[in-house]
């Protein structure tokens, strides 16, 4: 009885071991057909580990991977997804991100969908995985604007430990809210940006939106307020973009506070 449990006991060790050596030599092969950059076939490849090892400890690394081989046929293909502007600028000598956000839903590329689909599975099965963060922000940028998802999305990163989704869903929230003129709501994320921005060329413009939501609302000294320290962030800058931009606006806000029953102007922010 014994002997016949041990060589069951060998028989089942040897199938295990033959397995590990199989999905190590499909791994091998699906990488290396990544690094090749046939995406393609790679795709197919990460695709089929995901289904003939469900339980394997490499399992979250396979989501990971077969996101890259999305990336790289999108890559490939120069599919430019079009969900916002993303535009670098040299302000004050800081990067500056302007985010845009159109009327309708940015269309959704194939591979891009796909990509949402492998990033939402991983997140439902992993949700405190170890590329918990890399899927929340390949979602925070893929996610179409407006879209219920996304909002869901940036609302629950708001408060991340991870600072660049902190800071982009909080600027993602912020630019959302001010286009849906919820200025209210949006005084409380741009104020919130304002302190945990790293670059002063960006916190003097989200100040100046700060000073124009209290401008929307009709509450006119807050706003001027507001406006002023614009000039207090920007006072040992060479160049002060926003506070010309100041400039421009003050008389209207100090025009409104003086006579708050006029027709409000409607303010363009110029860049």
């Amino acid at each position: 009885m014994i002997k016949y449990f041990l060589i069951c006991s060998i028989l089942f060790n040897a199938q295990i071991f033959s397995q590990s050596i199989k999905e190590l030599e499909d791994f091998v092969v699906a990488e290396t057909l990544l690094d090749l950059k046939e995406c393609d076939n790679s795709i197919s490849s990460f695709k089929e580990l995901l289904t003939k090892y469900p339980d394997s400890k490499k399992i979250e690394d396979y989501y990971y991977f077969l996101d890259k081989a999305l990336e790289c046929k999108k890559n490939s293909n120069n599919q430019v997804s079009s969900d916002s502007k993303k535009k670098i600028q040299s302000l004050h000598g800081k990067g500056t991100v302007t985010i845009t956000f159109y009327n309708t839903n940015r269309i959704i590329t194939n591979v891009d969908s796909q990509r949402i689909s492998v990033d939402e599975k991983y997140l439902t099965k992993f949700s405190n995985g170890k590329h918990k963060e890399y899927f929340e922000n390949i979602l925070l940028w893929l996610y179409p604007r407006k879209d219920s998802k996304f909002l869901e999305l940036i609302q629950n990163l708001q408060n991340s430990d991870n600072y660049n989704l902190k800071y982009y869903s909080n600027l993602f929230l912020a630019t959302y809210l001010f286009s849906e003129k919820n200025f209210r709501k949006a005084i409380g994320i741009y104020s919130n940006l304002i302190k945990i921005c790293k670059k002063d060329g960006d916190k003097s413009i989200y100040q100046l939106y700060l000073s124009n939501c209290y401008y929307n609302l009709g509450e006119y000294d807050k706003a001027i307020e507001e406006l002023k320290k614009v000039y207090i962030i920007e006072k040992d800058f060479k160049k002060k973009y926003m506070s010309k931009m100041a400039d421009r606006w003050m008389p209207f806000y100090l025009e409104m506070a003086k006579n708050p029953a006029n027709t409000r102007k409607q303010l363009l922010f110029i860049n």
